[in-house]
């Protein structure tokens, strides 16, 4: 199970990045689209995390407060 997480949360970061290197040797535009496709393919992979990371009930822990002396 946690394979198949690991494996999409990566294909989402990688894949946009390739698919810009792509377009930019079709277009001969530099590393406009690679550029492009990483970030958009960073943001969307650290969302997905994000969102598999988050508590099922939607609560989150208490803050942590320093031990009372």
């Amino acid at each position: 199970m946690w394979t198949s997480y690991v494996t999409t949360i990566a294909l989402e970061m990688v894949v946009p990045g390739l698919i810009g290197y792509w377009i930019d040797q079709r277009l001969s535009t530099g590393v406009v689209f690679l550029v492009l496709g990483v970030v958009v393919g960073f943001s969307v992979g650290l969302s997905h995390l994000m969102r598999l990371t988050r508590p099922a009930d939607g609560k989150q822990d208490p803050p942590l407060t320093p031990p009372e002396q």
